[in-house]
């Protein structure tokens, strides 16, 4: 093998070592941030009480279909 084969290799491989190590850090700065708490606090301006237990469906229709095994057939 050529000798400038093993110069490209090397400054490949060390390029590819940064941009991994690069993009790591990134990831793992951008997950710090989402683990610091809120700057607004929601729990002090808003709350949320359900009382009912009521489900209703607006614009669904629900289909039911028995399907007989082959358990059954016999």
């Amino acid at each position: 093998m050529p000798e400038n084969f093993w110069t490209v290799f090397t400054w490949a491989a060390i390029i590819a070592v940064v941009a991994a190590v690069a993009s790591v850090i990134a990831v793992v700065v951008k997950y710090k941030k989402k683990l610091k708490a809120p700057i607004y606090p929601i729990d002090r301006y808003a709350s949320l009480a359900l009382f009912a237990r009521r489900d209703d469906f607006i614009g669904s229709h629900i289909t039911r279909v028995r399907v007989s095994s082959s358990k059954n057939r016999r």
